[in-house]
């Protein structure tokens, strides 16, 4: 599996938004948990982590694991796109809820070599027996949140953080849909907020 960061970008000093792409580049179907709608889907969890110090991740969002009512099934070279947009102050739910901008981030997704695993996961996620729940991760190489830009196109020095080559492309935003074959198109159909309230 790999799950990477095409797309980071400061929207304001509270604000950013983030495409990243997962991609199944085994021989194999992979299996993930999520929501199934009616003419797309979504992963969850997709977790958001910080790092707060050498070799010490910790998770920034979701704050509080809700256990997804499904498994998607992606199959061999197909991709999903995921757009979410990171809001602090973070939820009432979250134990520290402001967050700072800076630093690394990384994105966690866990997945599964069967659906029967998937469905077990979900299953023991809020049982007496969570701690028993094991899942595959894949991680994405970690990235900043750059500065953001005014009209003109400087930083605005009151931010913190270094810009990095993901922000910088003026590409249009890629909406999930659902899977797709690598290389081909992904339509639109919205984006996703975590965090504080959209």
């Amino acid at each position: 599996m790999e799950v990477l960061v095409e797309h980071v970008e400061r929207i304001s000093g509270d604000e950013a938004q983030f495409r990243v792409r997962i991609t199944n580049r085994s021989e194999e179907a992979v299996f993930l948990t999520g929501i199934v709608y009616e003419s797309s889907s979504q992963l969850y969890p997709t977790y958001l982590e910080q790092q707060r110090a050498a070799r010490n991740w910790k998770i920034v969002v979701p704050c509080m694991d809700t256990p997804p009512p499904h498994v998607i099934k992606l199959e061999p070279a197909k991709t999903m796109i995921e757009n979410l947009v990171l809001k602090v102050p973070l939820e009432g739910v979250c134990k520290e809820r402001d967050i700072q901008l800076e630093g690394n981030f990384r994105f966690r997704l866990p997945y599964f070599d069967s659906e029967k695993n998937a469905r077990a996961y979900l299953k023991k996620l809020f049982s007496a027996d969570w701690q028993d729940t094991r899942s595959a991760v894949a991680l994405s190489e970690p990235f900043k949140i750059p500065q953001r830009r005014d009209l003109h196109g400087s930083h605005i020095e009151s931010l913190h953080g270094e810009p990095v080559g993901l922000g910088e492309s003026a590409a249009p935003p890629i909406y999930r849909c659902g899977p797709v074959a690598v290389g081909e198109p992904v339509p639109s159909c919205g984006r996703r907020f975590f965090g504080g309230q959209s």
